[in-house]
Formats: C-alpha cells, structure tokens, sequence
C-alpha cells in the first residue's frame, strides 16, 4: 500500500480512538487530579497490557538503576543518529561521551561512567563491555547508506485525541514521508533479541503517525545489530503495514478504558512474568516469582 493510501483506515482508526477519549473524559470530568489532555505514553500501553500494577508503578517517581542492557540500547540510538548525521563513529566512548553532552542528557554520561568508562560497577568486565560498544558503532554502520533517502532521527510524532488524550512517541529512524520525495518509512532500531513488544512498538508507531500526517507509511521494520551476541548476524524483521493502525487503535482503546477504570478507584491487577526482573515491586511481589521462573525458563532456552 502506497503511502498516500490507507485513508478510509485512519478514518476508522481515528473514530474509535477519538470516541474512547470522549468516553474516558465523560467517566473523569472533575475528579481530583485530572488535567486536559492526559498523555498516555507507549510505554505505558505496553506496560499496562503485561501488568496493570506495573504500569502504575512506573508513573511514580521511582528511579531505574543503570542496567547494560538499557545502556547499550542508547548507546546504539546515538550511535545510529552519529553514522547519519556525521559519518562513521571514531571512538565508540568518546563520541558517545560528546554525543550526549551536545545534547544535554546527563543521565546517559552518568550512566556512560559508572557503567563503562571509570569501572565503578563491581565485577564487570569493562574490556568486553567496551568491545561490545566498538560492535554496536560498526554494525551501526549500514544506516550510512540512508543518507540519500531523506532521513531523519528521534522523531517527535503527538497527536491529540478530542483534546483529551495526547499520545506522545518517538520513532528512531524515518526516511523520506511528508515535505520530501521519498516514501516514508519507519524504523526501530533495537540492541537486544528479536522480541514481539519490539513489533507492538512499531505498530505503535504506525498508528501516530497516520494520525499525525494524514497517510500510512509505505513500510516499517525493527532493526537489531546482532541480537547482543558477538558474531551474531544483523537482523531486519518488517512490519506490515496494512492492518497495522486498526490492530494499534483497537489496543490503545483498551487501555484508556482500563485506566479509567483505575482513576476511579479500581485495584491495580499483577500478573507475573518476565517483566518482572525490571519491576520495582519485583521484592515485594508474590506475582513476581513466577516472573523469575519464566525468565529463567527462557534464558535456558
């Protein structure tokens, strides 16, 4: 499907999201601590989806410790963003290191010192890690070959449902799409293993940006450097696109109904699995032993 199809989808896409915020501010107006649009984050959806207390949870103002696996996500992120912008990564420290001061995100330098760069984390092995980093920059190097396709990073996508429900994201990689010639294409670009909530998040993805530009992009992909394995080849999974806005829709309804359900008083559900190993309540929660049992189970695997 072209890029300028698709019309009578993000018609039926946007009647059903825009009813469910309709409804949503019905149940709510004048409860206490309800402000105009609420922003309902992906993260959140996809959170809520696997379990509701976690997704509350992290609406707080807890603090994740550094992990590597977060880490090296956006170290690849920026690594990607330099090969496009600026050329080939020299260093994969110190360009990350001047990457992130350009753009003013202390917690990555935080990050990059106590996890890479001054040795501070016990036990960790900082040849391997910095080798690891030196793989992701050079597998970041296929995206040098967009160049020609106008393509631009990080990019901002919100729209707002009925003045209601703002769904903010931010697509890694898109090429081409409005103001340009080229057809619009987005990808996700990923550090870990192939994974289905990498897929959800790039339908995700499709669907604001048919609501923000009017038309489906013309193809999507989720783009993993290796899997996090040395010698592990690159991986490209596509997304199709057609469905993709409707299917997206659908689950985003969903959840703003379940949160409406939650600000008006309902107990938070807890379903265990292997989100729980980044869950916050992972210490205190009877649902997150079998979410250590899962993970573990797949790790084995």
């Amino acid at each position: 499907m072209g890029s300028g199809g698709g019309s009578a989808e993000i018609g039926d896409a946007t009647a059903v999201l825009e009813r469910a915020a309709l409804e949503f501010r019905e149940r709510l107006e004048g409860l206490h601590g309800v402000a105009w649009p609420m922003t309902v984050t992906q993260r959140f959806v996809g959170s809520l989806h696997r379990c509701e207390q976690q997704a509350v949870t992290e609406l707080g103002d807890f603090v994740d410790e550094p992990r590597w696996d977060m880490f090296r996500g956006a170290a690849l992120d920026a690594y990607v963003c330099h090969v496009i912008h600026s050329g080939p990564v020299a260093d994969p420290v110190e360009d990350l290191r001047s990457f992130w001061i350009a753009a003013d995100r202390p917690s990555e330098l935080e990050d990059l010192d106590s996890l890479v760069a001054d040795s501070r984390t016990a036990g960790v092995d900082r040849d391997a890690r910095l080798a690891d980093l030196a793989d992701l920059s050079a597998r970041a190097g296929v995206f040098s070959h967009v160049r020609s396709r106008f393509p631009r990073v990080e990019v901002s996508i919100a729209p707002t449902l009925a003045a209601t429900i703002r769904l903010p994201g931010r697509v890694d990689v898109m090429l081409g799409g409005p103001g340009t010639p080229a057809a619009s294409v987005l990808i996700e670009v990923k550090s870990g293993r192939p994974h289905a909530e990498h897929t959800a998040q790039l339908r995700h993805y499709l669907l604001l940006a048919a609501l923000v530009h009017g038309e489906l992009p013309t193809a999507a992909a989720v783009w993993y450097p290796g899997g996090g394995e040395a010698g592990a080849e690159s991986v490209t999974l596509e997304v199709p696109v057609p469905g993709a806005v409707s299917s997206s829709a659908r689950r985003v309804a969903g959840v703003v109904g379940l949160l409406a359900e939650l600000w008006e008083g309902r107990v938070p559900g807890r379903r265990g699995g292997p989100h729980c190993n980044w869950c916050p309540l992972s210490g205190e929660c009877a649902e997150a032993t079998v979410g250590r049992v899962a993970q573990e189970a797949a790790d084995a695997e």
